[in-house]
């Protein structure tokens, strides 16, 4: 039986590609054909039917969240489709991070619940004690997308070692979903990429499976880049997800409030302004990244074996995210405008770093990850202990206090909220 045809949710190479609203099953033929854009069927010696398997197994996993739902992996898919095709790294790259980049994007998210990293870990869930360590998510998604290659058999008709390769590629890009690295990663990739003219002709020969090589980070920044890739759309699609991202913000923020935890600033839905944050996010992380692609994607074009990549796409989401800025940074304005009412506490008068819409001093940045704060636990009940305070991997604590989670930098500035925690867990003196 012929399967009807996906109902229109924009061209798959284009940055007007809207996946909210879609039915799932035409995000699943939608992947179906980025999948065979990029030849994957080719490249895995697999059936069409058994790449489609391998979505439809992503799709079963995915919970009904307002952001973190199937509607979002198709969205970063798409945009990593777009990144690989229309830069055309998909023909200069090999298949291996081809496909691993895109079937990562698929499965980076799977069985999110909503809820960021600091609070599993707040929370001591089930997910955080099993998978020790700052991003409880990110490990439970990377288990999961490749539970979901050896369900679908994708990479079965693939020799052993590109197998492996391959799952590489998936490991580290859904790690590197994780705010928490996001600082780090572009300060990695700037460095990396600044010795590309000491390298014209060895980059896309470098194998992205060992070290810190330009092409590892490269995949990084392309899967952090189309993770964060909601601002860049057209106004109208930007603006549905802003809202799911922040309808999620606000119901962890209302979750910590009913726990007596101190409050992530943009989860506070009593003291946050939108418009105003997402100037902050738009100017200060997304932003950035992309120009460090432009850049990139510029200085490898003039390489041997990068003659045919073009930096076009890059400029144009640029142009998007900051006439998408430009349009937060009004509604701040006129928001600012309108006196406040009631007036603030005598201890909340202190300005906003924002305060200005149109700010663009990086000591604003500062300011806005100062203010999230680590975020203490009520404490227990004398006599109460719960199993998971029990655990012998907890670190020492003096009498009577429980461990505090910092929230992330990425939360502080507006980044989807699974990646919001900070690296380190152990105890440390660096303040940095």
């Amino acid at each position: 039986m012929e399967r009807a045809a996906a109902p229109d949710c924009g061209a798959i190479g284009s940055l007007g590609f809207d996946s909210l609203g879609a039915p799932d099953e035409a995000l699943v033929e939608r992947l179906c054909e980025m999948a065979a854009a990029l030849r994957a069927p080719e490249r895995l010696q697999r059936t069409p039917a058994q790449v489609r398997g391998y979505f439809e197994a992503c799709r079963a996993r995915m919970r009904p969240n307002p952001f973190h739902n199937w509607n979002h992996a198709a969205d970063v898919a798409q945009f990593a489709f777009l990144l690989l095709h229309r830069t055309g790294l998909d023909r200069c790259l090999c298949d291996e991070q081809v496909l691993g980049l895109f079937f990562g994007a698929v499965g980076h998210d799977m069985d999110h619940r909503g809820k960021s990293n600091a609070y599993e870990i707040n929370e001591k869930t089930e997910l955080a004690l099993r998978h020790k360590g700052a991003a409880p998510l990110e490990a439970h998604h990377t288990e999961l997308a490749l539970a979901a290659l050896a369900e679908s058999e994708l990479l079965d008709g693939l020799p052993a070692e590109r197998a492996e390769l391959t799952r590489s590629v998936v490991r580290d890009v859904i790690d590197a979903t994780d705010m928490g690295q996001h600082t780090e990663i572009l300060r990695e990739c700037k460095a990396a990429f600044r010795a590309l003219e000491e390298l014209p002709r060895t980059f896309f020969s470098v194998s992205p499976f060992g070290g810190d090589e330009p092409a590892r980070l490269l995949l990084k920044l392309l899967i952090k880049g189309a993770d964060i890739s909601n601002p860049s759309r057209p106004a109208a699609v930007a603006e549905r997800w802003n809202e799911r991202c922040y309808e999620e913000f606000y119901a962890e923020g209302d979750a910590d409030r009913a726990k007596q935890r101190k409050l992530n600033p943009l989860h506070d839905r009593d003291e946050n302004v939108i418009p105003r944050s997402s100037v902050g996010f738009i100017g200060f992380v997304v932003t950035p990244l992309f120009k460090e692609l432009r850049k990139f994607l510029r200085a490898a074009a003039k390489m041997e074996g990068g003659e045919a990549l073009d930096a076009a796409v890059a400029a144009e989401i640029l142009q998007g995210l900051e006439a998408n800025k430009q349009l937060h940074a009004e509604r701040a304005a006129a928001l600012a405008a309108v006196p406040a009412s009631p007036p603030k506490a005598a201890s909340d008068d202190a300005p906003s770093p924002l305060e200005d819409p149109c700010v663009e001093d990086e000591m604003a940045v500062v300011i806005t990850l100062v203010a999230a704060e680590p975020v203490p636990e009520p404490k227990p009940e004398a006599g109460a202990e719960t199993e998971a305070e029990a655990e012998p991997e907890q670190p020492e604590e003096r009498a009577g206090e429980e461990p505090a989670v910092e929230a992330a930098a990425g939360d502080a500035l507006g980044a989807p909220p699974d990646e919001a925690a900070p690296r380190p867990t152990e105890p440390s003196t660096n303040t940095q």
